[in-house]
């Protein structure tokens, strides 16, 4: 039986505080004096500071799909979201938050416009601005979900999937409500989540998801927790014990993650020293007397053990891929990746070279923005050739990405480099030229 499929939705959201009043930054990453002493992950003009949003989804008949509460605390955290809903129209989201160090409290909050959740597409909305006088807004998001099919069984339904703050730091906790239940009597159900990133980590791993709805009481199913720098995402698989399953991919954005290099080889063993020699034997004596037996000769010392080689550490490299669970192998095992190819991030040698490669691919994937995996769109915009030609003419969703990844703003640069192997860009374009081309339905790259 085929089960319902289910969307996503992410969350950004802009901060209004005066009554009427000016649009401000989500995060503290502006402010180094925010970020030194006050430790609060959004300052806004006057002093005024929160350090919590609640958020409210409702369906098209006013009912609270998911609700709750995330800390925007760490100074990297944005006021962000993604959360996986089945698919439908006439969705709302609210969101609210208070001032932590006025007299009165201050209470802002604002609400998004109708929109809709179509299954396996992105859906993306205005940001939610939040006032004292409740002026509306809405925010971005992507949403995949697929589903195995299994005969006499009713999947599991995903319900609500929340993993915010969206954005944060290394080592910082994202908070993960997972939401789902099985419409068969007597079935049991199960989540599995599996961070893309090597040194991501999923607390717990497996467990029972949270009964329906979600609430702002309602405790979290998870935490998650990476240290690795740049887009990523988190894989969840929900599972009913005949082995139906239905999965959700949340992506998430790290700021200031390490990345380690190569351990240390052990030292070469020490070689034995030689053995001693044995004694002259004595001569016979006269008249019959024997000479003294010769001394055996002292024995050879064992040579020092080799020294351990220095600790080193070791560098993960993972492609950038999106969409279902088969793109990682539909990419390795049709791109041209590695040092020798011309496809994917890994095969740079510089790990920050890798990580602006990683960030346009994301964008490329997550934007929607190629046309069989063209990312020429991505930045050009409505531009046409004006944007390799012309300073500023680009004005497509990922202009930013692209001009880090090629370290210029130089349009004819950016033009020498779009499809260069020795290029982090370059090799962004071709990465999502091969998946948009050869695993398109993998990747949900258009």
């Amino acid at each position: 039986m085929i089960r319902s499929k289910a969307g996503k939705l992410g969350i950004l959201a802009a901060v209004a505080l005066a009554t009427g009043g000016a649009i401000v930054s989500c995060s503290q990453k502006n402010s180094s004096s925010d970020i030194g002493t006050a430790k609060l992950a959004l300052t806004v003009p006057g002093g005024i500071t929160i350090n919590s949003v609640s958020y409210i989804v409702k369906n098209s008949a006013a009912t609270t799909i998911a609700a709750g509460a995330f800390s925007v605390t760490d100074p990297n955290a944005t006021i962000s979201a993604d959360i996986a809903l089945p698919q439908g129209t006439g969705y709302t989201v609210s969101l609210s938050a208070d001032s932590t160090n006025t007299t009165p409290i201050r209470h802002f909050s604002g609400s998004s416009g109708g929109f809709t959740i179509t299954a396996g597409q992105p859906t993306t909305v205005p940001t939610i601005t939040l006032s004292d006088a409740g002026t509306a807004g809405t925010n971005p998001g992507v949403a995949i979900i697929t589903g195995n099919v299994v005969p006499g069984d009713n999947a599991p339904i995903i319900d609500t999937i929340t993993l915010a703050p969206a954005t944060t730091s290394a080592g910082a906790t994202i908070e993960v409500w997972i939401a789902a239940h099985d419409p068969d009597s007597g079935d049991t159900i199960t989540y599995t989540g599996t961070p893309s990133a090597p040194t991501g980590v999923l607390t717990p791993a497996t467990g029972t998801p949270t009964a329906p709805p979600i609430t702002a009481a309602t405790p979290h199913t998870a935490t998650l927790v990476s240290n690795t720098a740049g887009a990523q995402s988190l894989l969840v698989v929900v599972s009913d014990n005949h082995g139906a399953s239905v999965m959700a991919t949340l992506p998430f954005t790290i700021v200031g993650g390490t990345v380690t290099g190569t351990a240390g080889t052990t030292g070469t063993a020490g070689t034995t020293g030689t053995a001693g020699t044995t004694g002259t034997a004595g001569t016979t004596g006269t008249a019959g007397t024997t000479g003294t037996a010769g001394t055996t000769g002292t024995a050879g010392t064992t040579g020092t053990a080799g020294a351990g080689g220095a600790g080193g550490s070791v560098m993960m490299c993972v492609e950038p891929t999106s969409g279902t669970s088969a793109c990682p192998a539909c990419t390795s095992g049709n791109c041209s990746l590695g040092p020798s190819g011309t496809d994917g991030c890994c095969g740079l040698a510089s790990a920050s070279d890798q990580a602006l490669c990683e960030a346009a691919a994301a964008c490329f994937a997550t934007q929607q923005c190629t046309t069989s995996g063209d990312a020429t769109v991505c930045f050009c915009g409505t531009s046409g050739s004006a944007c390799f030609a012309t300073a500023g003419a680009a004005n497509g969703k990922c202009v930013s990405q692209v001009q880090a990844a090629a370290k210029t703003t130089d349009p004819t640069a950016i033009k020498g480099q779009f499809t260069a192997p020795t290029s982090a860009l370059g090799r962004a374009v071709n990465l999502l030229g091969c998946q948009g081309s050869v695993c398109g339905t993998e990747c949900g790259i258009p």
